[in-house]
């Protein structure tokens, strides 16, 4: 794993200045960075003059360190709370340069575009932005649509949707954002102090002409130059980039690295550009190879069902009192439990009030949905094929003489499939033409398009 940056022009004065493409944080953030994404801790031994890296799962697994039962001197104060708690672990994400709801179009008609009068002509090749809702969390994007279809190469949620005899592939969502199960208790929320890029395609340029994707590439959002005056292209001309880059702080971005085509790419997820499976996690906390799966599941199920506050006075011996671990469990009366408040005098017999926290499972047990499940069936094998057919017997360019609305259907099934035939029939007035000007269609005459989709395989 790297941390990137956003600076542009890093070798402007022929050298590298480490203080411009380091995160703007103490190593202390780092540390809680790692803490966040991978619900670990960084456990010192003054012995050996070692750093461990202890997984919270790992400490769940392992055995008790110690039997403190007869050490208990007093009778437990059990604190009961008023409900259990469920995690929200909520992310910043670097979303690429999009509206909300971005939507790309493509289309198989030949004729030119422009629009004349109430008269539309098809495109070959356009993007248009659809008015959409934003979410902040997979559960709320999948009740407004479950049929989306999700693509784990970049993360991206969509549907499918025709104008015309055009298709229309518009982005609802993406994996990158915050955790959290359907809401059945109270709210314990991690905000993570990182930022998380999402992932796009990239192409390669030759000639100023766009080729066929090569790769795929993290999205840093705006760009800073701090050694240099740069004027962007989409930007006016009296604007400077590195107006207000002197005070723009660094965020902590973590990415994934593989080599490929004799270069380093980079990812927060687990697939390359041509699908190829990398390694069993991602960045993401959604998904089934998700952070939370991987490191954060346990302590879910331990808030939504046990994690009740034990109190009780602690008289421990001296042995115990230089070797008793904060984050490994101990036992009471066959009960396994963590340490939260340990207090002990070194060298006095005073015994100390202590609160530990039970691991037992409380019935019924509560758990968040799988996220293999959540996932089940937003990928698909089938894929809609638009197919038209004209009432004029020669002339096959058209135009529209309204503009098509776009309309969006459930991803084909494997029986559609097997019936074959045409589905989602409609029939448009449209306007036949051999010739087209500056003016419009030359030699217009009415008619109509009948367009129904076919269903094949991808």
């Amino acid at each position: 794993m790297v941390l990137l940056n956003n600076t542009i022009d890093t070798l402007m004065k022929a050298e590298i200045r480490y203080t411009q493409i380091l995160p703007d944080c103490m190593v202390s953030d780092i540390l809680n960075a790692f803490r966040s994404l991978f619900n670990c801790e960084f456990v010192p031994d003054e012995i050996t003059r070692k750093m461990h890296i202890v997984l919270f799962n790992e400490a769940m697994e392992a055995k008790p360190e110690a039997d403190l039962t007869p050490y208990f001197t007093g009778v437990p104060t059990i604190n009961h709370p008023e409900t259990f708690k469920q995690l929200k672990l909520s992310v910043k994400v670097i979303e690429n340069n999009r509206s909300s709801g971005s939507t790309s179009v493509s289309s198989r008609s030949s004729s030119s575009s422009s629009s004349i009068g109430s008269v539309r002509v098809s495109r070959s090749s356009v993007k248009e932005t659809l008015n959409s809702e934003s979410f902040s969390s997979l559960i709320d994007m999948l009740k407004k649509y479950p049929k989306a279809e999700y693509n784990p190469i970049n993360g991206v949620f969509t549907r499918t949707g025709f104008k015309g005899t055009t298709k229309v592939i518009q982005q609802v969502g993406n994996i990158l954002c915050d955790y959290m199960d359907d809401k059945k208790y109270e709210i314990e929320e991690k905000e993570i102090p990182v930022s998380l890029p999402e992932i796009t395609y990239s192409y390669l340029i030759v000639s100023g002409v766009r080729g066929t994707t090569t790769s795929m590439t993290p999205v840093l959002g705006p760009v800073r130059a701090l050694n240099s005056t740069i004027v962007m292209d989409n930007a006016e001309e009296d604007e400077d980039l590195t107006a207000d880059n002197e005070n723009d702080n660094l965020d902590i971005i973590p990415c994934l690295v593989y080599n490929r085509d004799g270069g380093a790419r980079g990812t927060v997820l687990n697939y390359d550009y041509e699908g190829k499976r990398l390694w069993n996690y991602t960045l993401s906390f959604n998904g089934p190879d998700g952070l939370f799966e991987n490191f954060w599941r346990t302590y879910d199920t331990l808030l939504r069902n046990s994690l009740i506050e034990i109190q009780t006075d602690t008289l421990l011996p001296e042995t115990l009192k230089a070797s008793l671990s904060g984050y490994k469990k101990i036992l009471y009366q066959g009960q396994e439990m963590v340490p939260d408040k340990l207090k002990f005098i070194p060298g006095k017999k005073i015994p100390q009030q202590c609160t530990f926290l039970t691991t037992k499972l409380y019935q019924p047990v509560s758990r968040a949905t799988s996220e293999s499940t959540r996932l089940a069936g937003l990928t698909h094998a089938y894929e809609w094929e638009v197919n038209w057919r004209g009432s004029h017997p020669t002339k096959t360019r058209f135009i529209f003489d309204e503009e098509p609305a776009i309309l969006f259907y459930d991803p084909p099934t494997a029986t559609q499939y097997n019936a074959g035939g045409r589905h989602h029939q409609k029939t448009y007035a449209v306007q036949f033409y051999s010739t087209y000007g500056s003016e419009g269609p030359r030699d217009p005459e009415p008619g109509t398009l009948t367009v129904w989709l076919t269903v094949k395989r991808k």
